[in-house]
C-alpha cells in the first residue's frame, strides 16, 4: 500500500508541542518586524517649528501685516478713544472757536451739582436703584426658574422657549414696535370688551403712573433670551449620574434645584450677578426705543441720561467733555463694587467643582 502524502497541518501537529510553539513565535516575530520597517517606510518625520528669523523676508512682512490691523484697531478704538475720554473730562468746547480748552475739574463740579439740584437727575437716581433691585429680585430669579424648567424638558417647556427666545432672533426696533402696539391698542380694547366699556381706556405707556413699569417688562421679556441661553447652558454641564443619584436618593424636582442645580451652576451665576452690577449705571429700560431722544422726565434712568447725552438728537460737542466726566465718575464707582461683590459671592457661596 502506498503511504499517503501528510499536509502542512498534519506535519505542524506531529511536531512536539514545545518546537511548534518557537516556530510559531519566530514567524510572529517575523511579522512584526516588517510591520514595523513598512510603518517606519511610509511615516513622515515632524517639521520643527521655525522661529522667526528662520523665514524669509517677505514670510515676515506677511505675518507682520497679517498682526498690524487687530493691534491698529485695538489701539485707536479701544486705548485711544478710552484716554481721549479721560482727557475731555478735563476740558471744555469753545463753541465759538471750535475746539476743546483745559478747564480743570469744572464737569465734576457740573455732575454734583445735577445730582443735588436737578430733578431730572434724583429722578434718573431714583429709577436706576428700582431698575437694579427689580432686576435682581425679580428677573433674575425668574430666568433661573425659567431655565431650569426647559433644561428638564418639562411640559409646555417648548413654548415658553419660543416665546422667550423671539426678542433675540427679530429685532429690536421690530419688537419694540410690536409691543408698543400690543400695549398702546390691544390691551385697550381687551380691558374694554372684558369691562363692557365705552370707552376705551388710557394705555399702559400713556399712564403716567404705569408707564415706567411696562417699560420695565418689556426689558424683562427682552432680556430673557439671553440669560436663558447662559444658564440652560451651565445646566447641560450638569453630569447625569449626579441626576440619577439624586433620584435614587429620593430627590424630588425641587430638591434637585435647589440641592443639586443651583450649586453647580453656581460660578455662572456670580459672573451674572457681579456683570450686572454695571448695569446699576447703563440701564435705560429701552427708553430711547420707544421714545428716541424726548422721553418723558418721569421715566429718565442714569443710563438713558447718560445715552442722551452721548448719541440724542440734540448731543453736540460741548456735551462730550461732561458724558466724559460721568462715566469717569460711573467707573470710579462701578469698580470698587464690582470686586466686592465678586469677593463677597466667591468667599461665601459654594464651592462645588466637578
Amino acid at each position: 500500500m502506498k503511504k499517503e502524502k501528510k499536509g502542512f497541518m498534519q506535519i505542524l501537529k506531529s511536531i512536539p508541542e514545545n518546537v511548534s510553539l518557537a516556530i510559531r513565535s519566530f514567524f510572529s516575530m517575523i511579522k512584526d518586524l516588517f510591520y514595523d520597517l513598512s510603518v517606519w517606510l511610509h511615516s513622515k518625520k515632524k517639521k520643527k517649528a521655525r522661529s522667526m528669523g528662520h523665514f524669509k523676508k517677505s514670510e515676515r512682512i506677511f505675518l507682520f501685516t497679517l498682526l498690524l490691523y487687530p493691534v491698529i484697531h485695538v489701539t485707536i478704538f479701544y486705548v485711544g478713544v478710552n484716554l481721549n475720554s479721560i482727557f475731555l473730562a478735563f476740558e471744555k468746547y469753545d463753541i465759538n472757536l471750535g475746539k476743546y480748552y483745559f478747564d480743570g475739574i469744572s464737569n465734576f463740579v457740573k455732575f454734583f451739582q445735577a445730582v443735588k439740584y436737578e430733578s431730572v437727575m434724583k429722578t434718573a437716581i431714583k429709577n436706576s436703584c428700582i431698575t437694579y433691585l427689580f432686576m435682581q429680585g425679580i428677573f433674575f430669579p425668574l430666568c433661573v426658574v425659567f431655565s431650569f424648567f426647559i433644561y428638564k424638558r418639562l411640559p409646555g417647556s417648548g413654548f415658553f422657549k419660543i416665546v422667550l427666545f423671539l426678542p433675540q432672533i427679530i429685532s429690536s426696533i421690530v419688537v419694540t414696535l410690536m409691543f408698543k402696539y400690543f400695549v398702546e391698542v390691544g390691551v385697550p380694547y381687551l380691558v374694554k370688551i372684558l369691562t363692557h366699556s365705552e370707552e376705551l381706556p388710557m394705555s399702559l405707556l400713556s399712564n403716567v403712573e404705569t408707564r415706567y413699569w411696562t417699560l420695565l417688562f418689556y426689558g424683562m421679556w427682552a432680556g430673557f433670551g439671553g440669560s436663558i441661553i447662559l444658564y440652560t447652558g451651565a445646566m447641560s454641564r450638569i453630569p447625569d449620574s449626579i441626576i440619577e443619584y439624586g433620584r435614587l436618593d429620593g430627590l424630588s424636582i425641587w430638591q434637585e434645584f435647589w440641592h443639586i442645580t443651583l450649586p453647580l451652576i453656581y460660578p455662572t451665576l456670580v459672573t451674572m450677578m457681579v456683570v450686572s452690577v454695571s448695569g446699576f449705571f447703563t440701564s435705560q429700560v429701552s427708553a430711547y426705543n420707544f421714545y428716541g431722544g424726548n422721553a418723558p422726565p418721569n421715566i429718565n434712568t442714569l443710563g438713558y441720561y447718560f445715552f442722551v447725552r452721548v448719541v440724542g438728537s440734540a448731543s453736540s460737542n460741548a456735551d462730550y467733555p461732561y458724558a466724559s466726566a460721568m462715566g469717569l465718575i460711573f467707573t470710579a464707582i462701578a469698580a470698587p463694587v464690582t470686586l466686592t461683590v465678586k469677593w463677597l459671592l466667591e468667599k461665601y457661596g459654594p464651592n462645588t467643582e466637578f
